[in-house]
């Protein structure tokens, strides 16, 4: 099996890279704000921490993943915002032992702050296939060009929310990143310019032995 651990600044891209190793490379998509949008449907009182761009209850998120992976453990996995704390990593690394696997990967994109927020700002999504679009880049109409699904934006996708995003990932998610590209091999993707170019390097890191 293959595993991937993504680390990036929000808006640099993670949902198109791992959108990319889903549909070529057979992954399978572990993503941490899904997984919290989600709960939220059970939990509503979650909406709001969410929305102001903070982090929920380490207990909370902890418990989703372990219950993903233990459903997913025998495929490749890209785990993405999770861990995004130091102190999730020993909870991470718990969830990794009991389930036999490791991290074949660690995966960082680098971006400038200025290009993701107009990248998460003008982020869309649609409601059936999950793909993700830009109203400032690509030409859309309300339904999505792939599926005729709807496009929505997400609430917390606003330049308010963005800057405690940042601000929190350079204080708490950052330093996980420092943590594992001493103990990983570790790949950097530049996400500055076109998709096609981000395409490119998933594909040279996919020919490395991951």
């Amino acid at each position: 099996m293959k595993n991937i651990l993504l680390i990036s600044v929000p808006g640099a891209g993670k949902g198109v890279v791992s959108n990319y190793l889903i549909d070529k490379y057979n992954f399978t998509h572990l993503s941490a704000g899904d997984l919290i949008r989600d709960e939220i449907k059970n939990n509503p009182d979650l909406a709001e921490i969410v929305s102001q761009g903070k982090l929920i209850d380490d207990s909370i998120i902890n418990g989703l993943i372990d219950k993903f992976v233990s459903k997913n453990s025998d495929k490749n996995l890209i785990f993405d915002g999770f861990p995004r704390t130091m102190s999730q990593v020993p909870a991470f690394e718990e969830i990794l032992k009991k389930n036999n696997i490791s991290i074949d990967k660690l995966v960082h994109i680098n971006i400038d702050k200025e290009v993701a927020i107009k990248r998460i700002t003008g982020r869309v999504m649609c409601e059936d296939c999950n793909h993700i679009f830009n109203k400032y880049i690509d030409n859309l109409t309300d339904t999505c060009p792939d599926c005729s699904g709807k496009l929505y934006s997400r609430s917390d996708d606003n330049l308010e929310t963005y800057n405690n995003r940042y601000d929190l990932y350079i204080n708490e998610t950052y330093p996980v990143f420092e943590h594992y590209k001493d103990i990983l091999s570790t790949f950097e993707i530049e996400n500055n310019a076109g998709i096609n170019e981000v395409y490119d390097q998933v594909d040279r890191m996919m020919k490395e032995e991951i």
